[in-house]
């Protein structure tokens, strides 16, 4: 029994040696609190810094955003311009073979009226050239 008196004993705490305890635990706790300290700090920091980030990011974001708009507005534009072109082009063409199916008649009908006359006035000049001798 004697021995585990001894034993119970010697694992026993002295108030002196609760003291070193405490001291020494003061000192690590003091010291892990500066430390949690500085990683707050730092963590607030990379909260500011990762905040100015985003929005840094975003205005990026919405600057290319921008720009690709403005080349799709000016590729529709070149598109439905080059569209209506062709439209245009189509319908002058179509208006030019219109007209020339109306006008292709009359103008032969000159050409034939034209031989004719001239027929005529070889013919005259012929009776005239007659009457002349």
């Amino acid at each position: 029994m004697h021995a585990k008196i001894d034993a119970i004993i010697e694992r026993m705490v002295t108030r002196d040696d609760l003291a070193e305890i405490r001291a020494a635990t003061h000192g690590d706790l003091a010291e892990m609190r500066g430390d949690l300290n500085e990683m707050r700090t730092d963590l607030n920091e990379m909260r500011t810094d990762l905040n100015e980030m985003r929005v840094a990011l975003m205005d990026r974001i919405d600057r290319v955003q921008d720009a690709v708009t403005l080349q799709h507005h000016e590729r529709v534009v070149d598109v439905a311009s080059s569209e209506r072109a062709e439209r245009l082009a189509k319908a002058a063409r179509d208006d030019a073979t219109a007209i020339g199916e109306i006008v292709t008649p009359p103008i032969r009908v000159v050409h034939m009226m034209r031989t004719q006359l001239d027929d005529l006035a070889e013919q005259v000049r012929i009776l005239k050239e007659g009457r002349a001798t």
